[in-house]
This record gives C-alpha cells, sequence and structure tokens, in this order.
C-alpha cells in the first residue's frame, strides 16, 4: 500500500472555493464596518462646525450681514486636510463647507470615494422657515451609501435617496 504525499488537485481546489465563498459574504460587512468608522469622523466634524454656525449667529445677534466662509475665514480645528481653493476643507474621503448668509447657514459634507460622490450631509438652518437646523443625507441608489442614511436616520437626520 503506497502512502499518500501531499493534496490532490480537486482538493486543493475544494479549499480556494470555500475560502472564495467566505471571502464574498465577509467582504460587504466589512466594507460597512470600515465606512460607519469613517462616517463616525465625518460627524464629529459636523459637530464642530455646527458648533461654530451657532457661535457665529450668536456672536451677530442673528444671520451675518455679509456671506461668511467658517472653514476658510472661521478658527476651526479639523484634522488630517487642508483647504483647498473652493474654500472646501479636504481630508482624504471627506470634504467640508460650513457657511452662514443673510438668511441661511449651511454645513455639507461630501463622502469623497473612487467613483465619485457616495452621500452628502447637509446641516441647514433658514431664518423664513425656523429657528431649528434640518439634518439631511442625500445619497444615490447605491447600497453602501443607503446603510449610511440609514444608520443616522435615528439621529434625527432625514434620508433622501437619489438625489445627488
Amino acid at each position: 500500500m503506497k502512502t499518500k504525499q501531499g493534496f490532490t488537485l480537486i482538493e486543493l481546489l475544494v479549499v480556494v472555493l470555500i475560502i472564495g465563498i467566505l471571502s464574498a459574504v465577509a467582504m460587504p460587512q466589512y466594507t460597512k464596518v470600515v465606512e460607519k468608522a469613517r462616517l463616525s469622523e465625518a460627524l464629529s466634524n459636523a459637530k464642530v462646525l455646527h458648533d461654530n454656525a451657532n457661535i457665529l449667529l450668536l456672536e451677530n445677534g442673528g444671520f451675518p450681514a455679509q456671506d461668511v466662509n467658517l472653514v476658510r475665514d472661521g478658527n476651526i480645528n479639523l484634522s488630517g486636510g487642508d483647504i483647498n481653493a473652493d474654500g472646501w476643507y479636504a481630508t482624504k474621503y471627506f470634504q467640508y463647507f460650513s457657511g452662514c448668509g443673510t438668511d441661511s447657514c449651511e454645513i455639507q459634507i461630501d463622502r469623497l470615494n473612487t467613483s465619485g460622490l457616495g452621500y452628502s450631509l447637509q446641516i441647514l438652518k433658514h431664518a423664513s422657515t425656523s429657528n431649528n437646523w434640518k439634518k439631511y443625507c442625500y445619497t444615490q441608489s447605491t447600497d453602501l451609501g443607503k446603510s449610511i442614511c440609514k444608520s443616522i436616520e435615528n439621529q434625527d437626520w432625514e434620508y433622501q435617496e437619489g438625489e445627488l
């Protein structure tokens, strides 16, 4: 009787197939977890921008007499990026804008990725409508964008599909 040495080609192919199936199942979940971690960075920076916009409104007793770009003109500390030529603060994954005009304030955070814009967070306050800030999460019909926007719906964010 011969002793078997090594594996047959069929055995190796079965193992490779099993590993492929397991990674195909795990990779989308991993991608969502990584994106949620990046989202927490964006939400943290959104809070900083929101607080600075509120300080501007309090210091002026309302909306300013002229447009103010809080990212470019303010003394706001965000980390991991620089202000670009358009007056946006750009990091590896996001670009941020915050500004107030004579009748409104806006904070916008766009998620940058290799295929274009993944989702956008927007916080608005208009003088004519109310004193409350409105929060929106816009996305195109992508599964990742949908899951991100839906994950923050219970945190006072409104989900707007297909709006980018």
